[in-house]
């Protein structure tokens, strides 16, 4: 979209403080996979300042920055997926292994208290054979939502197994825990 002359197209840009040295404008949209994820604005204090060549090289770099900003945000879901349970939305087992070993190492560095819990559901298996697993798919997931809601921020806590958890509470002592 290029407008040559601002005011004129919208004159109320005179009065807007932080937009009154805008005279002319470029703006083109950030389109992956046909959705608009963005703008690239650019603006000028000279009236008719960009051309249609303007705007066809802005074209071609509104592409190429709509593709670095996708695969940027491509590659975080893939390194939240690498590190979380995808029933429970809860850290997996081996990035579990990986903050322990850090707390682990901070507490015995500082001299700081860290408790471990792991825990389990009683007699899940009875659930997922009397209502199947979707239902046993559920429970899971409430009791992970509720932990979280329960737990402080700084608790790490991850799907260790099946219907087993466990918990890293760090600076808590064996009876705080």
């Amino acid at each position: 979209y290029l407008i040559h002359d601002i005011y004129e197209a919208f004159p109320e840009f005179r009065t807007i403080v932080h937009a009154s040295h805008i005279r002319s404008w470029l703006g083109v949209p950030l389109i992956v996979r046909n959705q608009v994820i963005g703008l690239l604005a650019i603006d000028s204090r000279e009236t008719n300042h960009f051309t249609d060549d303007n705007a066809e090289l802005a074209t071609a770099f509104a592409g190429q920055v709509a593709i670095a900003i996708e695969n940027t945000r491509l590659f975080e879901e893939v390194q939240q997926l690498a590190i979380t349970d995808g029933l429970t939305g809860l850290f997996n087992r081996r990035h579990f292994f990986k903050l322990a070993k850090s707390e682990f190492e901070r507490a015995r560095r500082y001299k700081r208290r860290l408790s471990v819990m792991i825990f389990d559901i009683d007699h899940f298996k009875k659930v997922n054979d009397a209502y199947g697993h979707p239902v046993g798919d559920q429970v899971l997931r409430a009791l992970a939502a509720l932990c979280k809601e329960k737990l402080r921020e700084a608790d790490p806590l991850a799907r260790y197994g099946g219907e087993e958890f466990a918990l890293l509470l760090p600076r808590t002592s064996l009876g705080e825990a």
